[in-house]
Formats: C-alpha cells, structure tokens, sequence
C-alpha cells in the first residue's frame, strides 16, 4: 500500500475514532440546568426567582429593569480503568489506563427582565448544551517505553437567546410563552500517533443551530407557596460541518418546580424539581430521563442567603448510571446590586456500554466541577 492510501485509510479510521471515544451524553452534549446562579446552588430549584411570570412574589417595589449576568468556569475529570485479576481470575483491583482533566470558561446567563402592568418581556441568553470534553493517553510497550499517544479535545456549547412573554393574572395564576433560537459551536480536534505509522490529525468544526418555542404557567395557592411549570418544545439542529450537514431533533423536555417559604426564626426557603426528558425520541436504545432536585436557601444577618441542594442525573443511555451532584453557594447585596456565587460537584460511574463504539477501559469515573459568579442589578431609572 502506497504512503498517501495509508494515511488516506488512517484518516478515515481517525474520523470514525473521534466519536466512538465519547460518551454518548457527551457526543450529543449534557444539558444545562441551572436558571440563575441561584438556582445552581440550589440543585436545580428555582426559589422564588423573578421571571415573566411573576417579577417576584417576595418584593412589594417590583423595579422596571432587572438586569443579571453570570460567569461560568467548568472542570471535568475523567478515569478510565481496567479491572486485574490475579491466577486464579479473582479480582483484585484496577489499573488507570488514562486519567485526564479538561477545564471551560463560557458565559453563564445574561437576562433582562422588563416588567409592566400589561405584559413582562424578559431577554435570555445563555448554555443550553455543553460540548467541552478532553481525552488523552499514552501506549506504551512491554518494556514502558513510550510508542504513541491518542488524544481528542471537543469545544464548544449550544447557546439559546430567548424572547419571553408573560403575565400575571387573578394575583395567584401567571402564564408565558416564548421562542427560542439556537446556535452555537463545537470542534473537534483529533490526534493519532504511533510509532513507525504517519501521523494522523482529524479537526472537524461544527455549528449547530436551530429554532424552539417555550411555554411556562405558574400557580400561587398563597403566598408562601408557589408552583410553576415549563415545557420546551423539540429542537431540530442543523449541525454544519467542514463538508457536510447533518440534522439531528432533542427531544422536548418538561420542568416542574415547588418552591416554599417557611416559617421560622431563620427565613428558609425550600424547593423541589423535577426534569424529564424523552431521549427515547432520538434513539430506541436510548430511555426516557427524569431529573430530581431539592434545595434550600436561608436568609441569615446583614441579608447573607446561604443556599445549597442535591440533584440526581441519570443517564439516558442503558445501563442507567446517575450523576450525583452536590451543590453549594450565597449571596449578599451590595447596595441595590445582588452579588451571587454557586458551586456545584458530581460523580458517577459509567461503563464502555455508554459509549458509541468498543473502549479499551472496564470503567470510567466522571467528576465535574461548575463555579458561577453573577450579579443581578436593578434599573429603576431606566423607565
């Protein structure tokens, strides 16, 4: 076989290797599902957050402008090991076979809610879709001497900017609609090398891009209990690469959020969500998800809301592994300015079963890591 055939048949190998060493919930990207860096510290759970819905049952002077930004900084380990036996087939532990850290930085969220006594408009843009995802390793011979490395960096997120409407009707039912438009990027870059084979570099630029409409309705029995419900309609994604496009449709999901103010020396919110999602739609294999969240906020001296909460993820591919995630944050006011700060951890366990094609591992551990710091500002002045 000539040179220029065994690099042409390498690289098509290449392309196949790019997406069969990604997890499927990676390949097709893991949703966000924060609302507000609050809602991140809190598992999930909205908690009385100002929307077209309802500007924000809690405050009696409702400001014309609420303007808020957040900034996002991600980190995502990955482990992957086999599992050795000894003579006898025993198991007696695991061996890393790669082991990689990938770290992000993106917008979080930047909205824009304009309340009236007619009709609230609220202008969102933010991450509906994380595609950031880093693998690497080495092979090495029967002596440990290096003779290749792999590796595969994906980059990239699919943003939404959204014009929502709503309003507020008999004090306690509220109800919204908006569209939605999709676009964003994701690259992949690929490196193969081994000894005594020609190099192989495989960089595909993707953008993917649709439209989707939303729809949202709120009931408040009283006014320390307010439920609300949203429903996002399937996505269909043009996703155009170098040569090509493909079209690919999300399935619609659905949000049902409880949130409750307790009584009590220390003021306490409370909350609970669920997120359901039916990737059954995109692939057979695949199964219908239900996300659960539980968070809480208190409200401690000088105004200081110390927020934290737990979510469960599982996958939408079988056999059903969870991310368990933990979350964390406060926030205090600076003048009229709201200053926020969440975090949150998770872990979970996945296996080659979760992948799109045959890996050379037994089992894969996942952690991530998401920071966010925003800031929320009222302009009463503006209108």
């Amino acid at each position: 076989m000539r040179p220029k055939a065994i690099i042409l048949s390498l690289g098509v190998v290449a392309i196949n290797l790019i997406f069969g060493i990604i997890p499927h919930d990676w390949y097709y990207g893991r949703q966000v599902n924060y609302s507000s860096v609050a809602s991140l510290a809190t598992g999930g759970v909205e908690l009385f957050e100002p929307s077209v819905l309802m500007p924000n049952p809690l405050q009696a002077n409702v400001p014309k402008f609420i303007f808020s930004g957040a900034y996002q900084l991600s980190i995502l380990g990955e482990r992957r090991t086999q599992v050795i036996f000894d003579q006898y087939d025993n198991t007696i532990g695991e061996i890393a076979t790669a082991e990689n850290n990938a770290f992000s930085s993106k917008i979080g969220k930047l909205t824009l809610l304009v309340p009236s006594p007619i009709l609230n408009v609220e202008f969102n843009f933010m991450p509906a879709i994380n595609y950031d995802y880093y693998f690497y390793q080495e092979f090495r011979d029967d002596f440990y001497t290096r003779v290749g490395e792999e590796e595969l960096s994906v980059r990239g997120a699919l943003y939404k900017s959204s014009l929502l409407l709503g309003k507020q009707f008999f004090k306690r039912m509220g109800a919204a609609a908006g569209i939605i438009y999709f676009y964003g990027t994701r690259n992949y870059h690929y490196k193969y090398l081994m000894t005594n084979y020609p190099e192989v570099i495989a960089d595909t630029l993707g953008n993917p891009r649709g439209w989707g409409f939303s729809l949202g309705g709120l009931y408040s029995p009283s006014e320390k209990l307010i439920v609300t419900a949203y429903y996002a309609s399937p996505v269909r994604l043009i996703r155009s690469f170098t040569n090509n496009q493909t079209v690919i449709s999300y399935p619609w999901t659905a949000k049902l959020n409880i949130a409750y103010l307790a009584s009590g020396e220390i003021p306490t919110k409370l909350g609970v969500f669920c997120f359901y999602s039916n990737w059954q739609k995109l692939h057979n294999s695949f199964q219908k998800v239900l996300y659960l969240g539980v968070g809480v906020e208190h409200t401690l001296l000088n105004l200081v809301a110390l927020r934290y909460g737990f979510r469960i993820e599982p996958s939408f591919v079988k056999p059903t592994a969870n991310y368990v995630v933990f979350t964390i944050g406060w926030g205090f006011d600076v003048g009229s300015t709201k200053i926020d700060f969440g975090g949150e951890i998770g872990r979970r366990e996945i296996y080659p079963e979760h992948f799109i094609t045959d890996i050379n591992a037994d089992k894969i551990y996942e952690n991530i890591l998401n920071i966010l710091v925003g800031i929320k500002v009222p302009l009463e002045k503006l209108w």
